[in-house]
């Protein structure tokens, strides 16, 4: 008499360990690429509310200048108080040699941040912004 004990067929369930290891690196490949979008936006959302910020104190400037046709001593320094509060750092608020443009300058947070409109700051890593009064 034969026995059939050793002859069951057995249909494979689950998964192999290889399978799940290729399923997890795919996962954790997702999940990274979606940190990265998310870090990118951040660093973007936040360029773009320091360069607003700069933006609000370079109008007042301008608006300033239109009134009494020069900026005062006391003109700046309100500017430099308000960068200060604003949150730039290192900010240098200045007229232009011809005294037709207010710029505005600034330490950027991160080399990839960095604006630079109508001037060339002292440091490459600097924003800077600038804008004709007269």
């Amino acid at each position: 008499m034969k026995s059939f004990i050793f002859r069951v067929n057995q249909s494979e369930r689950g998964f192999s360990l290889f399978e799940a290891l290729i399923a997890a690196l795919i996962v954790a490949v997702a999940v990274a690429g979606v940190m990265q979008l998310h870090n990118n936006n951040l660093q973007n959302t936040a360029a773009n509310a320091e360069l607003q910020r700069a933006q609000r104190i370079l109008f007042n400037a301008q608006q300033r200048y239109q009134l009494l046709n020069t900026l005062s001593d006391s003109d700046i320094l309100t500017l430099n108080q308000q960068a200060d509060q604003s949150g730039l750092k290192q900010k240098d608020i200045r007229m232009t040699g011809t005294g037709d443009s207010i710029v505005l300058s600034w330490q950027a947070w991160s080399p990839d941040a960095v604006v630079q409109r109508g001037c060339t700051p002292a440091n490459n890593a600097d924003s800077c912004i600038a804008v004709t009064v007269k």
